[in-house]
């Protein structure tokens, strides 16, 4: 279902991406309601020299622009020449600029009166309505199999590649949740010929494979299946698993479409699109949306600025109770609640900036807030990402910039007179000292390599069919190889031929498993790859149908019993080695199970005088240096005596720390076997531990 990834343009990759957002244009805010009186000057404000100047003062290296915002290209000229002409102004101020455009959203009654065939080009759902986007009367969702709409579409992208635009950026692509997806002929149309070309009787393959699938060939008369909208099921009905792979095939072939019609325009303009959702790379899979599908087609992944609905946020509130909560599901500690979901959604962002790595796309994601069920009375504002941790994760995970800094407006931190301000502004001034940090580092953090040693494999079916089924195991398997120095990166099918870099390789808790992974999981152990598996990994196939016996049987051995097993595994299969815990939830025996597969100690450690053990990233630049980067996420400050070692071929010429504002002696540090190892505590810190830290290694001869 995916098409060949496309040529990135250069600038993505040197640039540096420090970005904020103007706010949206008068038009939307007045359609939307609760606008301020004077919305036109503060828009006016925001598309200033003045402004521009600012930003650029400050550090920014990307503004985002609404080019097109739904409602008509006639409807919406003023704004679009507006737009164009910030554009032009941004860049001769030295800054790209992005240009938004509307693609999962249309405004038909203003839309109407330039398009009149604009009635059929909207999703209609199996009630026979409009699908809206969001609450209230903010537009419907157009049709992505309607060959009316993307010829409008294409004229939008080439307007905006024609305006200079540095990114042509499509927001809230996807689809609604199930049910409320659209059932318009042309879909109905659509999910026939995506089943006859596969099912059909037009050759023995398909034949076979439809009798397989569906015992029969004709899909005549098929409609799309009426879908439940309980999210927390797996779906297992061949036809309901066939709807969701047509939602996916249909985004691909839009967002194909669009990119390669800009890139041959412009091959130095960007694409960018929503792909990432309220769990970062995880749980996408309910809107339509495969990370190995539609990713490559593009050169850059954003968080929609609302989130796309309700489920992941009452899933994590849901998990937040569970790990803090007596087991009668009473609220015990909010204060307890808000740390655990901030834990949680930090480690989400952080693997969103992660998947964006692996395909080689950059990432701008940003806090958003909780459900309102994870609002306890004594906290009046939602529960956020903090700044200072956001930007720590994207220094660490980020391999393409420092993110998005939130909207640059009136009340923004870069809005006119930013400087004035510092004196009284503390979040204001470490801002500034992370855009410091990271201007002065920049040319090393820039495409460094991940020196992760493991990789979780994410199974396409699965995230596709059971997207909660595996979401919190991966999310907490992440935290803890990073915790303990693993590292640990998301492996899709795209690039499971690369995976031997990777010592050891988890599957973890996926029980759909895709026959072409298990031979590509064969193939990486008896080569000399490490396996972790945990319990229950490929009791199904990749249509959820039940085997007889684990998919892995043959890797596992006759001893492994699977729930329940009574000894954690661990065994030599070929050149490789492949083990499973008992219990995988026990962390000594996961940690053990992962030694023993990666064959040797991690690539390098980070832990406290006092236990605790902070987050910890380490990546090499292209001139060798080392760089090992830790964070405390959830605590106002790193633990103190810090405990450091790394893996590095060659003597390092020194080991200085870093920290955002701050300045600080080389370290002493010893280099033995391979490995180099140091100390830093509070009396090197000058009795005041930062909330984030890197280290940096100059390898000498590198």
């Amino acid at each position: 279902m995916s098409e060949q990834p496309k040529t990135r343009p250069e600038w993505l990759s040197e640039t540096g991406l420090v970005s904020v957002a103007l706010p949206e244009p008068p038009l939307v805010r007045k359609y939307a309601g609760g606008q301020p009186l004077d919305v036109e000057q503060e828009y006016e404000e925001s598309l200033s020299e003045k402004h521009l100047e600012s930003l650029a003062a400050a550090g920014v290296t990307l503004v985002w622009v609404r080019f097109y915002s739904g409602f008509g290209l006639e409807f919406e000229k003023a704004e679009i020449e507006r737009a164009r002409d910030f554009i032009v102004r941004a860049q001769a101020r030295g800054l790209r600029a992005a240009a938004a455009l509307q693609f999962g959203l249309v405004v038909p009654e203003t839309l109407l009166l330039e398009e009149p065939e604009c009635h059929n080009w909207l999703q209609v759902n199996g009630d026979g309505r409009h699908v809206p986007v969001g609450r209230g009367a903010a537009g419907v969702r157009p049709c992505y199999n309607c060959e009316g709409f993307m010829r409008y579409m294409e004229r939008v992208c080439l307007l905006a590649v024609d305006a200079g635009a540095d990114l042509v950026h499509l927001e809230n692509v996807g689809y609604n949740l199930e049910p409320d997806t659209c059932r318009c002929p042309l879909c109905v149309a659509a999910f026939r010929d995506f089943l006859r070309q596969q099912y059909g009787p037009q050759d023995e393959k398909t034949q076979l494979a439809g009798l397989a699938r569906f015992g029969h060939n004709s899909f005549t008369h098929v409609r799309p299946p009426a879908m439940a909208r309980d999210i927390a099921s797996e779906v297992t009905s061949p036809h309901e698993q066939e709807w969701i792979r047509l939602k996916v095939h249909s985004l691909a072939a839009c967002l194909g479409r669009l990119s390669r019609l800009i890139s041959r325009r412009d091959p130095e303009c960007a694409v960018g699109a929503d792909l990432l959702g309220e769990l970062g790379a995880l749980s996408e899979g309910l809107y339509g949306i495969s990370f190995p599908a539609h990713v490559p087609l593009v050169d850059l992944v954003k968080r929609p600025a609302a989130p796309r609905g309700n489920p992941s946020q009452d899933f994590l509130h849901a998990e937040c109770i569970a790990e803090t909560s007596e087991p009668d599901g009473a609220m015990d500690d909010p204060k307890a609640v808000v740390s655990a979901e901030i834990y949680l959604r930090s480690q989400a962002e952080a693997s969103g900036l992660k998947m964006a790595g692996v395909f080689g796309a950059a990432a701008q994601v940003g806090a958003f807030p909780p459900c309102s069920c994870c609002l306890p009375q004594w906290k009046k504002e939602p529960t956020l990402v903090p700044l200072e941790t956001r930007l720590a994760l994207n220094l660490m995970f980020n391999r393409f910039g420092l993110g998005c800094l939130g909207e640059a407006g009136r009340e923004s931190w870069f809005a006119p007179g930013w400087q004035e301000r510092l004196a009284q502004d503390g979040n204001l001034r470490m801002l500034c000292a992370y855009l410091d940090f990271y201007a002065s580092h920049k040319a090393a953090l820039l495409g460094a390599r991940s020196l992760a040693a493991v990789a979780i494999y994410h199974e396409t079916a699965h995230e596709m069919f059971d997207p909660f089924g595996d979401t919190m195991e991966s999310i907490l398997f992440e935290r803890r190889f990073e915790e303990e120095g693993w590292g640990c990166v998301p492996l899709y099918p795209n690039h499971f031929a690369d995976a031997s870099r990777f010592r050891c390789v988890v599957l973890g808790c996926s029980a759909l498993l895709a026959n072409e992974t298990l031979q590509a999981v064969t193939r990486y152990v008896e080569s000399g790859g490490g396996l972790v598996v945990a319990d229950p990994t490929g009791v199904r196939d990749e249509w959820g149908r039940e085997c007889g016996k684990p998919l892995l049987d043959k890797l596992l051995g006759p001893e492994y019993s699977g729930a329940g097993n009574p000894q954690p595994l661990q065994r030599q299969v070929g050149a490789g080695r492949v083990a499973a815990p008992a219990i995988w939830q026990n962390n000594e025996e996961l940690l053990a199970a992962v030694s023993f597969a990666a064959g040797g100690p991690p690539p390098w450690s980070v832990e406290s005088a006092v236990g605790a053990r902070p987050l910890s990233w380490a990546v090499q630049s292209a001139d060798g240096t080392l760089l090992l980067h830790v964070a405390a996420p959830t605590a106002p400050a790193l633990p103190s005596g810090l405990r450091c070692s790394i893996a590095c071929d060659k003597q390092p010429q020194r080991v200085l720390p870093c920290a955002p504002g701050r300045e600080f002696a080389p370290v002493a540090f010893t280099w033995e076997n391979g490995r180099a190892a140091f100390e830093f505590g509070a009396e090197a810190a000058g009795g005041q531990m930062p909330k984030y830290l890197m280290f940096r290694m100059e390898i000498g001869g590198a």
